[in-house]
This record gives structure tokens, C-alpha cells and sequence, in this order.
């Protein structure tokens, strides 16, 4: 693996099916591209489209797997990682898979209606973690427990 890691960045966007991940990955990735900075994108339910599914670490295996050819193409990758993270032993998950990465984790949000509206939309491609189906759920994503509405 490349020693330049440490300037890689990952920035992981958060949040319920529905709340606007892939929209602003595709919004970001495209203002990082008018910007010539070196980017990229894996979409973990893209990454772990498989029949039968192995279980919750596979996405996360695959990203540790891919993730040496991301810095082979650009050490100071900015990569972009839409994701619904279930709880916080997942961050740590997340971090590991992508060593020597600055990770950053951002929060998406949407009214509840608009999330209902996205969990009543079939999506074929996806699965809902063990955690997104509770919508309007904030994810205590800071070290010290914090209160859930």
C-alpha cells in the first residue's frame, strides 16, 4: 500500500434510506471534478450486490479490499462513501477498512415524512441495515452517549 495514506481523506455520508446521500455524493463528486481534486466513490450497497448476501462485514471487506487501489491511482484521494452506518462499533469498522485515512463522518437528514416515502419505495438494490428501519433515529455518533428523540 502506499505510504501517502495519511493524506487520503474518506468522507463517509450518513444517514436513512431516502435522506439524500446519493444526491449530494453525486454533488460533491462532481464539484470535486470542476475542481480537478482526485476523487472517487464507492457506494457500499453497490459494492456488496450479491446473491446469497454473506452478512453485515461484507461491504466493509470489500471497501478494505478496493481501497489500496484507490491510493494507488491518487495518494491524496478524497473518497466519498455513501453508507448507512447502524451503530457506533460500525465507524471503527469503517476506519479500519480504509487505513490511513482522515475519515470524517457526515450526518444526511430528512423530514420523517420524506424518509417514510423512501422506506415505502421499493429499492431491489439495497438492503436496510439492522438499524435504518427506525426512521426520524439519530445515530450517537460522538463518544459520550447523547439522547435520541
Amino acid at each position: 500500500m502506499p505510504t501517502m495514506a495519511a493524506t487520503a481523506e474518506v468522507l463517509v455520508l450518513h444517514g436513512s434510506p431516502g435522506s439524500g446521500k446519493s444526491t449530494l455524493t453525486r454533488a460533491l463528486a462532481e464539484a470535486l471534478r470542476a475542481a480537478d481534486v482526485p476523487h472517487g466513490v464507492v457506494d457500499l450497497d453497490e459494492l456488496s450486490l450479491v446473491h446469497p448476501h454473506p452478512g453485515p462485514s461484507f461491504a466493509r471487506e470489500n471497501l478494505h479490499a478496493v481501497w489500496p487501489n484507490y491510493l494507488a491511482a491518487a495518494p491524496h484521494i478524497r473518497l466519498i462513501v455513501p453508507m448507512v452506518v447502524n451503530d457506533v462499533e460500525e465507524v471503527g469498522l469503517v476506519r479500519a477498512a480504509v487505513p490511513g485515512a482522515r475519515v470524517t463522518i457526515c450526518e444526511t437528514t430528512a423530514p420523517v415524512e420524506v424518509l417514510k416515502g423512501a422506506a415505502d419505495r421499493p429499492r431491489a438494490h439495497t438492503r436496510v441495515g439492522r438499524g435504518a428501519a427506525r426512521l426520524g433515529r439519530r445515530l450517537p455518533l460522538a463518544r459520550r452517549p447523547r439522547a435520541h428523540p
